[in-house]
C-alpha cells in the first residue's frame, strides 16, 4: 500500500470540495410575500436569496445533513483507494454518481412545491482529478529466472 504525493493532494482537494461546494440547489415560489426563494446549501454553508443573513456560514451542516456527509466522504474515500490501494476507477465514479445523486428521488418526492436541483460539483472535480493522473500499477511479485 502505496502513498504518493498525488495520493494526498487528490484525497485533499476531495475532500475540500466535499466540505465547501454546494450539492443542492433549491426555489420555490413563496405566495405570503409573491418571491421566488433561491437557495444554495454545501456541508459548511448555505446562501438564501430572500433573507436579511443571505450567506450564512453553518458548520453543524455535517450533523445536520448526516446522509450527505457520508455520502460525500465516502467518495473522498474511494479517490483515496484509487491512487494509495491501486483500485479500480470504475467504483469510485459509481460511488461518485451515487453520492451526488442518491437524495434527489427522496426529495422531489417528499415536497411538490419546491424544485431541488443537484450540483455535481464534487463529482466533476473527483472526474477531473481521477482523469488527470492514472493510478501507479504496483508490478508483480519478484521474480527470479535462472542463469544460464
Amino acid at each position: 500500500m502505496g502513498s504518493s504525493k498525488w495520493t494526498w493532494i487528490a484525497t485533499t482537494v476531495c475532500a475540500l470540495a466535499a466540505l465547501l461546494a454546494p450539492f443542492e440547489y433549491s426555489y420555490f415560489y413563496d405566495d405570503l410575500v409573491m418571491v421566488t426563494v433561491f437557495t444554495l446549501r454545501s456541508l459548511m454553508w448555505r446562501y438564501v436569496s430572500y433573507s436579511s443573513a443571505g450567506f450564512i456560514i453553518d458548520p453543524f451542516g455535517l450533523w445536520i445533513n448526516p446522509f450527505h456527509a457520508f455520502f460525500r466522504f465516502w467518495f473522498v474515500y474511494e479517490v483515496y483507494r484509487v491512487y494509495s490501494m491501486d483500485k479500480p476507477r470504475v467504483r469510485a465514479v459509481i460511488v461518485g454518481i451515487i453520492s451526488e445523486f442518491w437524495w434527489v428521488v427522496v426529495m422531489t418526492s417528499s415536497s411538490p412545491f419546491i424544485t431541488i436541483l443537484p450540483v455535481p460539483i464534487l463529482l466533476l472535480v473527483g472526474l477531473v482529478l481521477l482523469g488527470l493522473r492514472r493510478p501507479l500499477r504496483v508490478s508483480g511479485a519478484w521474480v527470479d529466472e535462472p542463469v544460464s
